[in-house]
């Protein structure tokens, strides 16, 4: 596999000492920087069975290596959502340009989300629309009830490999405790994804495998 396989719209350069990965689904393609950042995202659905149309997100970074924005181009427009952060580099702030509301989070002692606010600006009214209960052990996620208000509530179980890599995710609704997707994952040995398999409750499986290939 080599770069000259890579056909992006005539408008959306590769960027430069970046490496990518396509996984066989949609043929989604992820392009990083020498540090790892994650510069520009590509999924090519022209292909499916669904005739999807194709998606581009963007990335911006701030000085420190947090995400600054991310910008998603599709059919109908652009959409760029932008970030604040906590002093720990807990994402405090989502805020996409034209709303007049943005989402704030709470989170616990390991860092993990336990609120989810909506906030409008307009009259300054702040909103719960998301608890998280989060338990762990040996101080990692292992699972994470998830309750949206006036809504249906989920279930997240979490498996660790010896690397301390998610190996598996289930997600259930807790009504009825139904599974909506069962997720498997391996790793390269210097800690990126290899394959995923999403199980999904119709019995139907998505796999993919990821190929990084460096442009540099």
């Amino acid at each position: 596999m080599n770069k000259d396989i890579i056909t992006l719209p005539q408008h959306i350069s590769i960027p430069k000492n970046a490496a990518y990965c396509r996984h066989n689904k949609f043929l989604e393609y992820h392009f990083y920087d020498k540090y790892g950042n994650i510069l520009l995202e590509y999924i090519d659905e022209t292909n499916d069975k669904y005739d999807s149309p194709n998606i581009y997100y963007k990335y911006e970074y701030n000085a420190d290596g947090t995400v600054a924005s991310q910008t998603q181009e599709y059919a109908l427009g652009t959409s760029t959502i932008l970030y604040t952060y906590n002093p720990d580099k807990t994402i405090l702030t989502l805020k996409e340009q034209d709303w007049n509301y943005y989402i704030k989070f709470e989170y616990d002692q390991y860092g993990s989300v336990i609120r989810e606010y909506r906030v409008d600006e307009r009259y300054d009214e702040c909103t719960l629309e998301t608890e998280y209960e989060n338990i762990y052990e040996n101080g990692k996620l292992v699972l994470q009830r998830e309750k949206e208000i006036d809504m249906l509530s989920m279930e997240k179980t979490y498996e660790y490999d010896d690397n301390g890599n998610v190996s598996r995710e289930i997600i259930k609704s807790q009504y009825m405790n139904t599974l909506i997707t069962d997720t498997k994952f391996t790793y390269y040995d210097d800690g990126r994804i290899k394959t995923q398999n999403i199980h999904y409750d119709s019995n139907v499986d998505v796999y993919s495998e990821y190929v990084y290939i460096s442009l540099i």
